[in-house]
């Protein structure tokens, strides 16, 4: 039946005169994953590669996304088709004179390079190598869709793309340098980012370019356009945090300016000096470890600012990846335990959550003042407060992250299991969460505080008097994740 439906709405995307009808049948073999089973048997996947040469636009680019799929699904038969279908884009691209043709050519490309993954990673250094000198001349509309495709090649190909990348840095900053407003403004942070993330070029770019820093600096301080936000915050934590001295000594060093111009000429003789500069940084930090305190020293004498990083006995300033998390920690759980700050709370506990779950194991040296923080936080509010429910969520995520550490804590937190405090139905819900992952971490070690849940589980029972038993179908679930811990508390029930 399925083999049917398929070669029905292959047929009609093939033969049919319509192109309304084409383009909905090529839609449906894209939306239906299902079928994928049934499409990429050869055949199918011929007949996919003819309809590549449709009239229609739009049924050329779904008819793409469906054949890097099935590349991916049937190796054997999808590859060749593959190759097939690109190269002529390929070549298009390269002696096109038409900017709107160069523009189909490249959404195909992005279209094909997104859905083929893998398969299309032998050939992102040739599409790329093409692409990226037409960011110099192109009109926006065509510059933004030759970004794009820059994000999706670098994702499959991060590895071949290195010797573009220089070229490329500079040609995004040009672009962020246009202002926020500029229409390839969005798609530049978005080529940034995923050059930061795949193409290992996390710091580099602040110090290859410093007014970089301040072109985010400005574009995350216009929160007008909500998605040109977001994308910053994005590009700003995939380039990671650079060593306030580093920056320093690139901003006397470059240029520093805001206004950067790119051609052809300019573009390499910045990946000359990038390039350059790169080999001497690898050179001069080749033998320090990620683990190793970092000494940046100084040939003059440097004014010291208020703020500025601590020093040593010798008068050299330090770096470590965990001084900057010491500092955010310790400012975080200021906040926390500042009972008249109580407005800062939510989002100092959820910062602080949000950066443990980041750092997993490295995370531990802070949990249990965390605890503390959080518990104390959660002291300001009432029983019939919206946001403890809030507060316990955040105790189980740090429960999660390094139970070993919260053991010792295990009284204090079944505290919270109180019969005569039970709060709304969110709170209820929450704390059995805590209550399952406490049991689920602890196993034994909950056994002496089995009474106590067990009476609040029963008290919750006993309260819910709503349809839906919500919380009472949790409360049971959690009756039996205590599980062999209920032999000896029979009398309870």
């Amino acid at each position: 039946m399925a083999s049917e439906v398929v070669q029905q709405l292959l047929s009609a995307a093939v033969v049919d005169v319509d192109r309304d009808v084409r383009l909905t049948a090529v839609q449906m073999l894209e939306k239906v994953t299902a079928l994928g089973c049934h499409m990429c048997k050869a055949q199918n996947i011929q007949d996919l590669a003819m309809l590549a040469n449709d009239e229609v636009f739009e049924v050329r680019l779904a008819v793409l996304a469906v054949i890097g799929r099935l590349a991916n699904m049937n190796p054997l038969h999808g590859a060749p088709s593959l190759r097939r279908v690109m190269m002529p884009l390929v070549t298009e691209l390269q002696y096109a004179t038409n900017n709107h043709k160069r523009e189909e050519c490249v959404q195909l490309l992005t279209a094909l390079v997104r859905a083929a993954d893998g398969y299309a990673q032998i050939y992102a250094g040739t599409i790329c190598k093409m692409i990226v000198p037409l960011i110099d001349t192109a009109p926006p509309q065509l510059a933004t869709k030759l970004f794009d495709a820059v994000t999706a090649l670098v994702r499959v190909g991060s590895c071949d793309l290195e010797p573009y990348y220089d070229g490329l840095l500079a040609r995004i900053v040009c672009a962020l340098s246009e202002g926020p407003r500029a229409p390839k403004c969005l798609a530049a942070l978005k080529a940034l980012s995923s050059c930061a993330s795949y193409g290992n070029m996390a710091v580099t770019p602040y110090t290859d370019f410093p007014q970089l820093f301040g072109i985010l600096s400005a574009i995350l301080k216009d929160e007008s356009n909500p998605q040109m936000h977001a994308e910053a915050l994005r590009a700003v934590g995939a380039l990671g945090a650079i060593d306030p001295r580093r920056f320093k000594n690139a901003l006397v060093g470059g240029t520093g300016g805001s206004d950067v111009t790119v051609n052809s000429s300019t573009a390499a003789s910045a990946s000359s000096k990038i390039g350059r500069r790169r080999e001497r940084d690898l050179y001069r930090h080749s033998r320090v470890q990620s683990h190793k305190i970092t000494v940046f020293r100084s040939e003059g004498p440097e004014t010291k600012l208020a703020g500025s990083i601590p020093e040593r006995y010798d008068g050299t300033e330090f770096t470590t990846d965990a001084y900057f998390t010491d500092i955010a920690v310790d400012e975080l759980l200021g906040i926390l335990n500042d009972a008249a700050n109580t407005k800062q709370h939510l989002k100092a506990a959820q910062a602080l959550t949000s950066m443990f779950v980041s750092l997993k194991a490295s995370a531990e040296p802070y949990i249990e003042r965390s605890l503390e923080a959080i518990r104390a936080a959660m002291s300001c509010t009432t029983s019939e407060s919206a946001h403890r429910d809030f507060y316990i969520k955040r105790i189980q995520q740090l429960v999660e992250i390094a139970p070993q550490i919260l053991l010792p804590h295990l009284p204090s937190l079944c505290e919270l299991f109180s019969a005569e405090d039970l709060g709304c139905s969110r709170q209820q819900t929450m704390t059995i969460e805590l209550l399952n992952t406490l049991v689920t971490e602890f196993g034994g070690y909950f056994g002496r505080h089995t009474p106590t849940a067990v009476s609040y589980l029963i008290a919750v029972i006993d309260q819910d008097d709503s349809e839906s038993r919500a919380v009472t179908r949790k409360a049971l679930s959690a009756l039996q994740t205590l599980g062999w811990l209920l032999d000896d508390h029979h009398g309870l029930f």
